[in-house]
């Protein structure tokens, strides 16, 4: 137990992550994520938004939640944080000078938020509006949401279609590979022809380092009327000066029950193409 107001290492909050957190819900985690990823300090209200995902109907019933759990475990139980009234601030009585230190709870926070999602999921004790809105929780805690994902501007878009292009042509070598026009709802390559399509292939560009992307509702419909044909094909960590990029490819309708998927735009996180 952390001594109530004193100040640890990452290694204590390590140990307290991975041995004796007790999860009823995932607030605990998501709060601690939320801190980590925010130097440390939050306003109760900041929290409150992180666990209502995006549902922000009444925002009161959430800061209430926030108050009772996890307040009365990591402030009032283990002393691993600390609230301050007069501000309204929670803040980790943490050092957090060990980058890698921090990376590695971050890490262990996301790990046992998704396992418990995944066990829900397993247990069918969750309806999928609830499962994807904790999914929007957990990316809230850890990216803030999607006004911090990275600008993508024309011509990083320009280089993934001329890449996925490329792919294409190697994947399909006597196929047709047509770029369609820029307003096309739902692909943006048709390989084969429209009388006989082969697939239907949306690119997507994104100079992060994770293949994570926004879908509109529209393009995530398409993927599920077109499924037997519909490739997801995303171009992630663009680096245009040294011409580099990763892909990481979908293939398949996009659902909630086999992608993460955060509305009300909708976010697929995939992995790494082998």
């Amino acid at each position: 137990m952390f001594e109530r107001g004193a100040m640890r290492s990452i290694s204590e909050l390590i140990e307290f992550l991975d041995q004796t957190m007790s999860m009823m819900e995932v607030y605990q985690p998501v709060v601690i994520l939320h801190l980590l990823t925010r130097d440390g300090i939050a306003n109760r209200k900041e929290l409150a938004r992180t666990l209502s995902g995006y549902d922000r109907s009444d925002i009161s019933e959430w800061e209430r939640i926030l108050m009772k759990n996890p307040k009365q475990v990591l402030v009032d139980s283990h002393g691993i944080l600390s609230y301050h009234k007069e501000s309204q601030n929670f803040s980790l009585n943490v050092d957090l000078s060990d980058r890698l230190g921090v990376d590695q709870a971050i890490k262990l926070c996301v790990e046992k938020i998704t396992a418990w999602i995944g066990r829900a999921i397993e247990r069918n004790s969750l309806d999928e509006a609830e499962i994807l809105r904790l999914y929007q929780v957990l990316d809230t805690a850890r990216h803030g949401g999607y006004d911090q994902e990275p600008d993508v501007d024309s011509e990083t878009d320009e280089f993934a279609m001329a890449v996925s292009v490329q792919l294409l042509h190697q994947d399909y070598p006597d196929q047709p590979i047509t770029q369609q026009p820029h307003d096309t709802l739902g692909f943006d390559i048709l390989v084969g022809t429209i009388q006989a399509p082969i697939a239907y292939v949306n690119v997507k560009a994104t100079p992060a380092l994770m293949p994570t992307i926004a879908l509109s509702e529209g393009e995530r419909q398409f993927s599920i009327e077109q499924s037997d044909k519909f490739i997801v094909m995303v171009i992630y960590a663009i680096n245009l000066a040294a011409h580099a990029y990763r892909v990481a490819r979908h293939s398949g309708a996009i659902q909630p029950q086999t992608n993460v998927l955060v509305p009300t735009r909708w976010k697929l996180i995939l992995s790494e193409s082998s």
